[in-house]
């Protein structure tokens, strides 16, 4: 493993919502032809039927390339965000290219701008598989990727280094969300491989590693039916060798990187199987978990192996039933030995009286508490890193570092043309960007945020 990739396993863990997920909506072909427009696929899945239907935009094709990165950055400035009730985030054009971690550069700003009009105007309709994880029942749904967008620009229909942009994403997807039915995303390593074909199929077969009904196992290898895969994968094709060209490039960097041991295919013709042998860069450990199991006296090689198999609420709650067997007097020949299959059999054990489960009412919150906290942090973190970055920056990037901290207050009170507004007189020096930002965090610790920013308003109005 390289020292980037060393690097990448401590980042901070990201997440993709299961059913966008496993569903592949966006093509691992880098382009299109008129041919990929409009589509409909059938397939098998790790046992499960999907049927799949995509109709695009004559001006902008459906949705390929840079449009994974785009539609996981949007995720997870959602959650970062705290998934606001409107459905609804504003960002700066800067910010989105940043999050999705694409180069900083005019090409990418057009980039961009089609991107999104990909995943405005791309209509899907999923038969029977999209999972509403509220009821726990599979459904049908006709959605787009994202339900509305809007950008500022200094010319008509162009995303530029000043853009804001406001996104609202569909219903289903934000209620999957704030369910709870997400996966975890390495993003900073899928954003690390270096072509946008090789971060579709990672973030594809990354989610094949769970069953949608039980999300908190994970399995090692996957096999599937290839002219199947090649239908999940969007490449619309029915010869053997043509896909297996196609995904060669792809297959070559996984294995490179370690997210994959081996790609094998057996068969012949359009009867052939590929199998996929997972690398342990496919499932890196949340260290906190990692942590608590050594704690409960599981050896490190032994503790990172279940973080990747078990989703961290499994494995916090197994934590708890062993300490409450132990304090419960539980005899155990290793302390270690009987978390390890605590986490693996839970049901051979009878929780004690004294057993509190994680997964109780008030646990939950405090979780849910705990982790806003950690996301605030490191936001905050993010933040700083950024103003760090660029302080030997040109001035017009200094101020977008500001501007960005600004619209974290102001981004709902304010509407698009306002912040428009905003944006320019604090580039072109008619308000002071540092000022505005202090009048506003110190606002919010008075909780007088509502009325600074009705002044702000009044103020951008004279403007």
């Amino acid at each position: 493993m390289t020292n980037a990739d060393q690097r990448d396993q401590g980042a901070i863990r990201r997440f993709d919502e299961v059913n966008l997920s496993q569903h592949s909506l966006i093509s691992v072909k880098e382009r299109v032809t008129d041919a990929d427009l409009n589509w409909t696929v059938t397939y098998s899945l790790n046992g499960r039927d999907y049927n799949v239907s995509c109709r695009g935009l004559p001006d902008y094709g459906s949705p390929h390339g840079i449009d994974t990165d785009v539609s996981a950055a949007i995720i997870n400035l959602f959650i970062e965000f705290g998934c606001p009730e409107d459905d609804t985030i504003s960002v700066t054009a800067y910010q989105l290219l940043k999050s999705a971690g694409l180069h900083i550069n005019g090409q990418n700003y057009t980039n961009l701008r089609l991107s999104l009009m990909r995943l405005e105007g791309t209509q899907y309709v999923i038969s029977r598989t999209w999972r509403d994880a509220t009821r726990g029942r599979w459904t049908s749904s006709t959605f787009r990727y994202l339900d509305k967008v809007a950008f500022t620009g200094q010319a008509a229909e162009e995303v530029d280094e000043q853009s804001l942009i406001r996104v609202t994403l569909p219903r289903d997807v934000t209620a999957s969300i704030r369910a709870g039915y997400l996966k975890p995303l390495h993003l900073p390593f899928m954003q690390s491989l270096k072509r946008p074909p090789t971060r579709a199929l990672y973030r594809l077969l990354d989610a094949q590693r769970i069953d949608p009904e039980h999300p908190e196992r994970r399995i090692g290898a996957f096999e599937v039916k290839l002219m199947d895969w090649a239908q999940a994968c969007k490449l619309n094709s029915d010869r053997p060798d043509m896909i297996r060209r196609a995904l060669a490039p792809a297959h070559k960097e996984l294995v490179e990187r370690g997210v994959l041991t081996s790609v094998e295919y057996t068969g012949r013709g359009q009867k052939q199987t590929v199998t996929y042998v997972f690398g342990e860069v496919a499932a890196p450990p949340d260290p906190q978990i990692v942590a608590a199991l050594m704690q409960g006296g599981v050896t490190r090689p032994v503790a990172e192996k279940l973080a990747r198999e078990f989703s961290g609420d499994v494995i916090e709650e197994a934590v708890a039933l062993h300490a409450a067997l132990l304090k419960d007097g539980y005899k155990a020949r290793s302390k270690g030995g009987l978390l390890v299959d605590v986490v693996r059999n839970p049901g051979k054990y009878q929780a004690p009286s004294s057993y509190r489960s994680p997964q109780d009412a008030a646990t939950r919150q405090e979780d849910a508490e705990r982790a806003r906290q950690r996301e605030e942090q490191a936001t905050q973190r993010r933040l700083q890193e950024d103003r760090e970055a660029l302080d030997a920056a040109p001035p017009e990037q200094r101020v977008e570092a500001t501007f960005k901290m600004i619209l974290m207050y102001v981004r709902k009170a304010l509407n698009l043309t306002e912040l428009d507004i905003l944006q320019r007189a604090i580039l072109d020096g008619t308000l002071n960007g540092q000022e505005v930002l202090k009048s506003l965090t110190t606002a919010a610790a008075q909780q007088r945020l509502a009325e600074v920013t009705d002044e702000l308003r009044r103020t951008i109005q004279q403007l």
